[in-house]
């Protein structure tokens, strides 16, 4: 490993430590936080981009679902080939890069951002808030470093922009 990359993961885990060990003063925030972002956590954003997104249910929907279960079992792979082991603190002891909440959350809004032709601001703001709170509380509830984020975050953008693509050339 090279010196900058060893420098990067220190500055990584020390951040990441700092934003769970905020959690430890707020345990009810935390229970609260894990009811809305975890295993079901990204559901709320599918039903909002379902219901706002015109002509979805004819083929939107299936390729939207085909990017994110080719993302979810590329990342499935990718966790481990890796092998990055999870915060220490953290109660799951599966591999944590890169993270599936975020790869799914941003696949889906950046699916949202490229195909939906009825978007107000208000309604983009709340999903981008929404994806980085997701995000955010993985870290926050000990489950993931930022880089997990961060990577997540990168794939789904990949894997939102080519199922666009492929929804733009199909509808």
């Amino acid at each position: 490993m090279t010196e900058l990359f060893k420098k990067l993961l220190s500055l990584d885990k020390r951040y990441s430590e700092n934003i769970y060990k905020s959690s430890e003063n707020h345990t009810n925030l935390a229970r609260i936080i894990n009811i809305f972002t975890g295993m079901y956590g990204t559901l709320p954003l599918f039903f909002l981009i379902i219901v706002t997104s015109d002509n979805f249910f004819k083929s939107g929907f299936t390729i939207i679902i085909l990017g994110i279960l080719f993302a979810v079992g590329f990342e499935h792979y990718l966790k481990k080939f890796l092998k990055r082991k999870r915060p220490t603190y953290s109660i799951l002891k599966s591999y944590s890069f890169p993270s599936t909440h975020a790869l799914s959350t941003m696949t889906l809004v950046i699916f949202w951002v490229l195909t939906s032709t009825d978007q107000s601001v208000l309604l983009t703001a709340l999903i981008f808030v929404y994806l980085i709170k997701i995000g955010i509380s993985r870290v926050f509830l000990g489950f993931h470093y930022l880089s997990d984020i961060l990577g997540g975050w990168l794939m789904g953008l990949g894997v939102g922009i080519v199922s666009s693509m492929i929804y733009l050339l199909v509808r």
